[in-house]
């Protein structure tokens, strides 16, 4: 069965869920986007994160970084309005796919939060889908949180740090805006535990078990992948070379020159350095011979 996971749903838990979660988990990582759109065409424009101890609030390290722009040709003026990034800060950003590997190296199986996970979460999935990956982190949406011990209070992320007691400073900026919801988590969580202790909530012991994503192997492309077909294709200025299989179908962008998944056919994720190594070797083809060989006509 296909995997098509630019379509899929990516429900986020309720809090009730995740309660276990949030009084046994010590390291979170607070993450955030920037984007120049809320739909699943539009770019991310920066990524920020923190690690931090939950426990003792204090914010272990960070991960920032632009992205350069790959469907749109510049950020809308009302994004930069709102977050101040504009389309020259991210000229010599790193591209979408190199900024995604990096963001993955730096989370790991780690447990994440969002301030509105929902969004942050589909439209990661969603990017991450180009390159054969499917995030199998544990989420936790501190929106859902904050409404869970305070029904009916407004829970945008200014609102709740308002809440706790500090104004929010330097908002819509990705890792600022991580820093703020650590801070706030934090705050949560110590209420939960004063729940628990004052036994108004009661929680189940055990750890959670974190989700470990499977990866294709060198060896299972080796024993059965099969190459259905190879074709160029161009429209407008864009060109791309597709490349059909039995794992995935894949297409090497000629303008940008990097590898994309246009749709997974199996559940394990893709590395796409290793399949197009495998796929070039197979071929008989090093990169440049083969761009030249199905390099669609002008």
């Amino acid at each position: 069965m296909s995997i098509n996971a630019t379509g899929a749903q990516y429900p986020i838990k309720p809090a009730e869920e995740v309660l276990p979660l949030v009084l046994q988990e010590k390291e979170i990582i607070f993450a955030d986007l920037e984007t120049t759109g809320f739909g699943p065409y539009d770019d991310i424009t920066e990524i920020g994160a923190v690690r931090a101890n939950v426990e003792t609030g204090k914010v272990i390290d960070r991960f920032s970084t632009f992205v350069h722009l790959k469907i749109h040709k510049k950020v809308p003026a009302k994004i930069t309005e709102l977050t101040t990034i504009t389309t020259e800060m991210l000229v010599d950003a790193p591209s979408m796919e190199v900024a995604l590997t990096a963001f993955h190296r730096y989370i790991g199986n780690s447990v994440l939060s969002f301030h509105n996970a929902a969004f942050d979460w589909r439209m990661l999935q969603t990017k991450y889908a180009l390159l054969g990956k499917t995030l199998s982190n544990e989420v936790i949406c501190s929106v859902k949180l904050f409404k869970y011990l305070h029904p009916g209070l407004p829970a945008n992320l200014d609102a709740v740090c308002e809440y706790y007691g500090k104004p929010i400073e330097g908002h819509h900026r990705a890792v600022v805006d991580c820093a703020w919801t650590a801070a706030c988590y934090c705050k949560m969580r110590r209420e939960l535990l004063e729940m628990q202790e004052n036994g108004q909530i009661s929680l189940i012991e055990g750890a959670v078990k974190k989700r470990q994503a499977s990866v294709v192997s060198l060896a299972q492309l080796q024993e059965s992948c099969q190459i259905y077909r190879i074709s160029g294709w161009k429209k407008g200025n864009k060109r791309r070379i597709y490349v059909s299989t039995n794992f995935a179908d894949i297409y090497y962008d000629l303008n940008d020159n990097v590898w994309n998944v246009s749709q997974r056919k199996v559940k394990d994720d893709l590395n796409l350095d290793v399949m197009v190594k495998y796929l070039l070797a197979a071929m008989g083809l090093s990169l440049p011979d083969f761009a030249q060989k199905y390099c669609p006509a002008a």
